[in-house]
């Protein structure tokens, strides 16, 4: 041991320290003469606790191949209706587009769900509302329904529910030339 240099450099100390160290605050101990647990503190209060969220699985139909979200709204429905769901893909069809280059989601289920995270998960270029306000997604900007809005760089498209537009010439025409800029 003759040789050995004592080193006060406190950078070299994490030479010798490759694990990653935790401070865990403990409660303190009862001291003697003290009755009952020791008074809690904020850190010890579960409600300050800090709860991480698992992430939230969708369930969608399609691949999103396209980076195509379409957003419908069904409370009652897993997806949405069959009659709704040939109608809706026949309008996605007109402009060259199928349910591999989508995704379909029933933001009924998803309420608390906003343009920031449905982002972040489904990396969409476009977003088609089908009976979805605007507003209930925070969209940071304003759209208009039936025509293209361009957020983020997202197009945003904006319309009614495929029962109400169906029947509506007026609002399938406006639907229609605003699927073509968006898709051309």
């Amino acid at each position: 041991m003759t040789g050995l240099k004592i080193i006060d450099d406190p950078a070299a100390l994490s030479f010798f320290l490759t694990e990653a160290l935790y401070a865990v605050k403990e409660p303190a101990p009862v001291q003697p003469g003290q009755r009952g647990k020791p008074e809690p503190t904020p850190a010890d209060h579960p409600a300050s606790s800090k709860v991480k969220e698992e992430p939230e699985v969708y369930h969608y139909l399609g691949e999103n191949r396209r980076f195509v979200l379409v957003l419908v709204n069904y409370p009652d429905e897993k997806h949405l209706p069959e009659v709704e769901k040939a109608y809706l893909l026949k309008v996605l069809g007109a402009v060259k587009l199928g349910l591999d280059d989508v995704a379909v989601l029933n933001y009924a289920h998803y309420p608390r769900r906003k343009f920031a995270e449905l982002k972040a998960f489904f990396a969409f270029n476009y977003l088609l509302l089908f009976g979805v306000s605007p507003l209930s997604l925070e969209i940071p900007g304003p759209i208009l329904p039936y025509h293209l809005g361009l957020v983020e760089d997202v197009k945003i498209l904006a319309a009614d529910s495929t029962e109400i537009f169906r029947p509506d010439n007026a609002r399938k025409k406006a639907l229609w030339e605003e699927l073509k800029k968006t898709f051309s």
